[in-house]
């Protein structure tokens, strides 16, 4: 292939990744002198990529790209999801679902469950690119909608987009509806968790059978598949269930109908030079009200679910306030708070789902869309979703700082255990200040039975 050739090529690709993924357009037009160098050809069945200190294939690319994808070919690695478990007694939506599945399948007289998942799958994941070559037979071969590819170099995609007609397979990927997400980076933690983002995303109901490449070895490659695959026994956890995806889209589109709001959305913003505090309302609260009063007027304060009573039970006002459970008994709550105080100059940070009688309760709100729960699909398709806000309000209040631009930031309250199981929660929590709640919630709390070290 003539270097005029190569270069048209490249651009032809570049313009094909423009569409699906800009962001990555720069990074490699930035790529000026990379460190390694192609050297052979695939015409002459040479072609390698030169490290400097050795060969990335053996005996070279082609022949490796083609003797992996043979032997994928005989037994493609992919992931297994167990069956759900049937419950005799059906009480939910999807108890009620998986009882008809189950008895549609035993009128049929099926034997067995087929112990293969369909070849048809929600996603593939693959580890490496290097120079590319298995792409193309991957798209063409495996039937999935959703690709991940992880890769450390960017020059290695630099490389390949002068060699491998990308612009073909992406074109093939998307015309039969599916996605490409690149993941470049150094950290393997990092990596592993945004694997597990990508695959809880927009075809999370479609993990199981999800076709697994991996292209090459590294240090990062290994690593991000090993602290990827820890994670794997909690990856289909929270996924909620059929009534609380119903009442979030019904608070979702009162939110967004009945209410003035900002939206919060992960984009960059300037550092903030002030330290933001973050506050849950867990025992070790009581001992730090004092240094939060210290602190009150030199820092961003956060106050976090049932965290806001302690503080204004303390006469501090938080500078916002955040929630995003969608039950009743926060509006319940908070409105018992405005009885005997006001809400003045606090901003409310809370996901669409919320009882839409909250936001009134504000002055200010800013509200934002949940990762992966169906009023998001419904009404947040053209907004980025904020990951990482869950399972606790605590979690919403580390993210909201961080995406703020806040980079010194503290904790206090956020204790997520106890050194007295009946002190569970701040003395001036609603959980032991509001007699009702002390007489039923505290008998539904689980034992405190798991003993770890604590740096409290």
């Amino acid at each position: 292939m003539s270097e005029a050739t190569m270069a048209e090529l490249y651009e032809r690709n570049l313009a094909a990744l423009e569409r699906r993924a800009p962001g990555l357009v720069p990074v490699l037009r930035s790529i000026a002198a990379p460190k390694s160098r192609l050297c052979g050809s695939l015409e002459h069945g040479e072609l390698n990529l030169d490290l400097g200190h050795a060969r990335l294939y053996e005996p070279d690319a082609r022949q490796f790209a083609d003797s992996q994808l043979a032997n994928y070919r005989l037994r493609p690695t992919r992931m297994y999801i167990n069956l759900p478990k049937c419950p005799r007694q059906p009480e939910l939506i999807p108890h009620f679902v998986l009882r008809a599945v189950f008895d549609h399948f035993a009128e049929l007289s099926v034997p067995a469950f087929p112990t293969d998942p369909h070849e048809h799958a929600g996603f593939m994941i693959v580890y490496g690119i290097g120079l590319g070559l298995h792409l193309p037979e991957l798209v063409e071969n495996y039937d999935f909608r959703h690709l991940i590819l992880v890769e450390q170099f960017a020059e290695f995609i630099h490389h390949s987009l002068h060699l491998v007609d990308w612009a073909a397979w992406l074109d093939r990927l998307e015309a039969r509806g599916g996605t490409v997400r690149f993941l470049i980076g150094t950290d393997p933690g990092q990596m592993a968790q945004r694997i597990y983002w990508d695959l809880r995303h927009g075809q999370f109901g479609l993990i199981d059978g999800a076709y697994v490449y991996r292209h090459y070895s590294s240090y990062l490659l290994d690593k991000a598949e090993e602290l990827f695959r820890e994670k794997l026994p909690v990856l289909g956890v929270g996924a909620g269930f059929f009534e609380d995806e119903e009442k979030m889209l019904r608070n979702t589109f009162a939110n967004l109908a009945e209410c003035d709001f900002s939206l919060l959305e992960p984009k960059r913003r300037l550092e903030k030079p002030v330290p933001a505090l973050i506050v849950g309302s867990g025992p070790s609260i009581d001992g730090a009200i004092e240094e939060l009063r210290r602190l009150r007027e030199s820092a961003v304060l956060f106050s976090c679910g049932t965290a806001l009573g302690v503080l204004l039970r303390n006469g501090i006002k938080p500078d916002f306030h955040c929630e995003v459970e969608n039950d009743p008994q926060v509006w319940e709550h908070l409105s018992d708070y405005r009885r005997w105080t006001d809400f003045d100059g606090i901003t409310l940070i809370a996901s669409t789902t919320v009882d839409p009688r909250i936001p009134g309760l504000f002055p200010e709100r800013i509200l934002y869309f949940r990762d992966t729960v169906s009023s998001t699909g419904f009404f947040g398709k053209n907004f980025k979703a904020v990951y990482g806000a869950a399972p606790t309000v605590t979690n919403l209040g580390l993210r909201a700082a961080l995406i703020f631009g806040f980079r010194d930031i503290y904790l206090f309250g956020v204790d997520l255990g106890t050194r007295r199981p009946d002190l569970h929660h701040s003395k001036d929590s609603f959980y032991l200040t509001d007699e009702t709640w002390k007489a039923t919630h505290t008998k539904q709390i689980e034992p405190m039975c798991h003993e770890l070290p604590g740096n409290f």
